[in-house]
């Protein structure tokens, strides 16, 4: 069985993983883990459960004041918009973190999301049973990548590889009764 690796939460950075989060660590396994350099991050709220009036008089409107009723699918839908940048680093290369991106959006699985430290106010996207909270997934995902290397290629130094990246997570609450 492999180790597990941790990796230290990086203020200003948006961090996609199967694995767990406590305080400013990520643990996971290998290739289990994407580390965006993120130059902005969005969040948009959405209310999927219309309320519309339905009158309980029987037609004798009137008699009785409409009530106000959900209809529909109850739920509430959050999601994150992320621009940024993976590079080359020490771990594994952009183009491998590129394929780690789409291996999780194509299993479908509930992911970890987690952007800013515990010091600066840490968004965590993550399955909480207990709040009917489910954890995220990618949505929709969009990689820029130019040919050649950033950087001076002096030596044994060869650059690195940046590739854009645009992601869209999205996570749901069921705010069902």
């Amino acid at each position: 069985m492999a180790t597990p690796i941790e990796t230290t939460i990086e203020d200003g950075n948006l961090y996609i993983t199967t694995g767990s989060v406590s305080g400013n660590t990520i643990t996971h396994d290998a290739n289990k883990a994407v580390e965006i350099f993120a130059a902005k991050i969005e969040y948009d709220y959405q209310n999927t459960s219309p309320v519309r009036p339905i009158a309980l008089s029987g037609g004798k409107v009137g008699l009785q004041d409409p009530i106000a009723m959900n209809t529909g699918v109850k739920m509430v839908v959050e999601v994150a918009t992320g621009q940024g940048i993976l590079i080359d680093d020490g771990d594994s290369t952009a183009v491998q973190k590129r394929d780690n991106l789409l291996t999780m959006a194509k299993l479908h699985k509930e992911l970890v999301v987690v952007w800013g430290t515990t010091q600066s106010g840490q968004t965590l996207w993550k399955r909480d049973n207990d709040n009917k909270r489910y954890g995220a997934g990618i949505t929709k995902i969009k990689f820029t990548q130019t040919a050649g290397k950033y950087g001076e290629t002096t030596g044994d130094t060869t650059g690195e590889r940046k590739i854009d990246v645009q992601i869209q997570l999205t996570r749901a609450k069921d705010v069902s009764e």
